[in-house]
């Protein structure tokens, strides 16, 4: 995928999660559930297209990420802080079919979700990734 689409869906997943804080998040889980998955994989296969080991015609399924030994199939490349990054998008991916389909959950549970997610983006940033919003 082009990289500015990468950038395009990323920064409409950090609009919307921002815009879900500011309303409250016990009243959007869903959409945090979703939007911190889908930008999760985002930010990684963009990071994978800059340093080069993911083709630009290649796409992760975020589905792959819950099991860890299906990450270590199809991420089969060292890059810095790779057990760091797996293991949040891999915490992340685990919660978001609760949080997008279950039912509804305490405040805790979701801000879990979004400190993941921030220690993510955090991790991307300190790798190179100085592209995300």
């Amino acid at each position: 995928m082009n990289p500015d689409l990468h950038l395009q869906t990323l920064q409409e997943s950090f609009e919307t999660l921002r815009e879900c804080v500011d309303i409250g998040i016990e009243k959007k889980q869903r959409t945090i559930g979703f939007h911190t998955s889908l930008a999760s994989v985002e930010m990684l296969e963009l990071y994978l297209h800059k340093i080069g080991v993911l083709s630009l015609s290649a796409r992760l399924n975020h589905a792959w990420m819950k099991s860890q030994k299906k990450i270590k199939d199809k991420i089969t490349h060292d890059f810095p802080r790779k057990e760091e990054i797996i293991q949040l998008i891999y915490y992340i991916e685990k919660n978001r079919d609760a949080l997008c389909y279950g039912k509804l959950t305490d405040r805790a549970k979701i801000r879990e979700q979004l400190d993941y997610f921030y220690r993510l983006v955090d991790a991307f940033k300190e790798v190179g990734l100085s592209e995300i919003p």
